[in-house]
C-alpha cells in the first residue's frame, strides 16, 4: 500500500472528529424530539430510535477500528494494510442510514407532489445505493489488502453517484412543489420560502459530502480521504431528518400567527359572525349569480284570459356573492276586470 498514515488512518482520524461532534448534535436532536413531541405516532418514535441506535453503532465500529489499526496493533505495520472486519461492516450500516433517510423524504415528496413517477424514481435510487453498499461490504471481506479496493472502485462510485441523484432530486421536488402552494399573502409566501431554503440546504450538504466521497474515491481508492467524507455523509444524513421533524413546531407557529395576522388585516362586515362565514363569502365573491325574475300578469277581458310571460335577466352588476343556483322569483298580478 503505497500510500502514507497521512493520506490513510490520519484523514480517516479528522472524519472521525467529525463524525463524532456530528453525533453529538444527533443526540441534542434526538432529545428535543421526544421532549418536544412525546404524543407523536408510534412508528415515528421507532424510526428516531432506529436511526439514533444506527448512527452510534456506526460510530462505535469507526472508534474500534482505528483503535485497532493504531493502538492495538501499533508497531505492527503489515496490519495496517489488512481491512478489519469493523471497517468493512460500518459501511453497510451507513448506507442502510442514508436509505432509510431518503424513503421518509421521498415519501414527504410524494405526499406534497402525489407525482409515483418521482416517487418511484427516488425509491429506485435509494434502493439502489443501499444494495451497493451492501455488495461492498460482502466483497471487501475476500479482499486481503486495502489496495484491492480498487477491484470496487465501480460500486462505491455508483453507490455515492445513485446517492447523489437522489439527494438532488428530493431537494428540487421538494421546492418546486412548495413554490406551488405560494399565495397571495406575504408571510405565508415568506414562510414557505423559508422551507424551500431549508429543503434546499439540507439536500446541498449531503449532495456536497456525497460527491466530495465519490470524486476522492476514483481519484484516490487506496487512501481514507474518502472514507471521511463517508462517515460525516451518514451524520448529515440522520440530523437532516430529524432537524426537519424537529422543526414543526416552529412552522405550525409562524403560519398559525401569519393567518391570524392575514385574518385581522382583513376588516369584516358587521353582519359576518367569524372568518370562516366570511371566507365562504369571499370564496363565492368573484362568481355572480344568475337572477331570473318571472312575472306572470293575467289580465281577465272579456271573460278571455291572456297570460303574458316575461322574463327579466338583472345585469351582472346587480349580482349577489353566492354559488351560482337558479332562483327565481314569481309575482302574480290580478288587476280587475275591463
Amino acid at each position: 500500500m503505497a500510500t502514507s498514515l497521512g493520506d490513510t488512518f490520519g484523514a480517516a482520524l479528522i472524519g472521525l472528529f467529525a463524525s463524532a461532534v456530528l453525533h453529538g448534535v444527533t443526540i441534542l436532536q434526538t432529545f428535543r424530539y421526544f421532549r418536544r413531541y412525546p404524543k407523536d405516532a408510534t412508528h415515528s418514535k421507532i424510526l428516531v430510535v432506529a436511526l439514533w441506535s444506527a448512527d452510534i453503532t456506526q460510530l462505535i465500529l469507526c472508534i474500534w477500528s482505528l483503535y485497532w489499526y493504531l493502538v492495538t496493533n501499533f508497531g505492527n505495520y503489515d496490519n495496517l494494510f489488512i481491512p478489519y472486519w469493523t471497517m468493512n461492516v460500518q459501511i453497510v450500516i451507513n448506507g442502510g442510514i442514508s436509505v432509510c433517510v431518503k424513503l421518509m423524504f421521498a415519501w414527504r415528496v410524494y405526499k406534497f407532489s402525489h407525482n409515483k413517477i418521482t416517487f418511484a424514481i427516488i425509491i429506485t435510487l435509494s434502493l439502489f445505493s443501499g444494495a451497493l453498499c451492501g455488495y461492498f461490504t460482502m466483497e471487501s471481506f475476500i479482499l486481503d489488502d486495502f489496495a484491492e479496493y480498487t477491484k470496487l472502485r465501480w460500486v462505491i462510485c455508483a453507490a455515492l453517484g445513485s446517492s447523489t441523484a437522489a439527494n438532488i432530486l428530493i431537494a428540487g421536488s421538494l421546492c418546486y412543489y412548495l413554490r406551488q402552494m405560494r399565495s397571495g399573502f406575504s408571510r405565508s409566501n415568506t414562510l414557505i420560502a423559508k422551507i424551500m431554503f431549508y429543503a434546499l440546504n439540507t439536500g446541498v450538504l449531503t449532495s456536497i459530502a456525497a460527491t466530495t466521497a465519490l470524486v476522492t474515491f476514483a481519484a484516490m481508492p487506496t487512501n481514507f480521504v474518502w472514507l471521511s467524507f463517508f462517515w460525516i455523509l451518514g451524520r448529515f444524513y440522520v440530523n437532516s431528518l430529524l432537524a426537519t421533524m424537529n422543526y414543526r413546531e416552529p412552522n405550525r407557529a409562524k403560519l398559525s400567527t401569519s393567518s391570524m395576522h392575514v385574518m385581522s388585516t382583513l376588516q369584516l362586515p358587521n353582519h359576518y359572525h367569524s372568518a370562516d362565514e366570511y371566507s365562504l363569502h369571499r370564496d363565492y365573491k368573484t362568481t355572480p349569480l344568475v337572477v331570473r325574475v318571472e312575472t306572470t300578469t293575467e289580465t281577465i277581458e272579456d271573460q278571455i284570459d291572456h297570460h303574458h310571460h316575461t322574463s327579466v335577466r338583472y345585469p351582472s352588476a346587480l349580482a349577489f356573492p353566492f354559488p351560482p343556483s337558479p332562483v327565481v322569483f314569481k309575482t302574480s298580478e290580478l288587476p280587475t276586470a275591463v
